[in-house]
């Protein structure tokens, strides 16, 4: 199996953190965090190599966020089932709105008032259209704080290949 896989399988968050991503100042792979005063890097918008070396800079002491999916790996930037999901994710958005759309055209053709509540003078709002596609498409909650590998059984402390460049 690759070693790279293992690693990044073993990546746990040892203390969450609530401090808000878009709050810190940075750019998408790196931001500085005013509470605690550390650099929270995304894991997410890194590739797997990009997170390894980062690792073992950090000697596996850092801050990240990142986006891990129901069976338990990270999302990477080179991840294909990452970008199968985005595919996906977007099919389902546009079949959302379709949808959306048939419905809505049905709604006013038999004139039902069920579709759109009224604000006072405001005009409609279609909130339902936002619950169903939440319903279709949930959002993948975004994990964050110190980032802890568990050593591995075999010595102390983490464990990573010598050249990245054989993986």
């Amino acid at each position: 199996m690759d070693t790279r896989l293992n690693v990044l399988g073993k990546i746990e968050v040892a203390a969450p953190c609530s401090a808000d991503w878009n709050d810190m100042t940075g750019n998408d792979r790196l931001r500085f965090c005013g509470d605690c005063k550390l650099n929270v890097y995304n894991l997410s918008a890194m590739t797997a190599d990009q997170i390894l070396g980062l690792i073992r800079e950090t000697e596996g002491r850092l801050c990240g966020r990142f986006y891990r999916r129901p069976d338990g790996t990270i999302l990477t930037q080179d991840c294909p089932k990452g970008l199968r999901a985005i595919v996906r994710r977007r099919l389902v958005g546009v079949g959302c709105k379709i949808a959306a759309a048939v419905l809505l055209l049905a709604g006013f053709v038999c004139g039902s008032r069920l579709l759109v509540s009224h604000t006072g003078n405001s005009g409609g709002q279609v909130a339902w259209l936002v619950k169903i596609r939440q319903w279709f498409n949930p959002p993948s909650p975004v994990i964050m704080g110190e980032i802890y590998v568990p050593p591995n059984p075999s010595g102390p402390g983490v464990m990573l290949p010598d050249d990245l460049g054989q993986l």
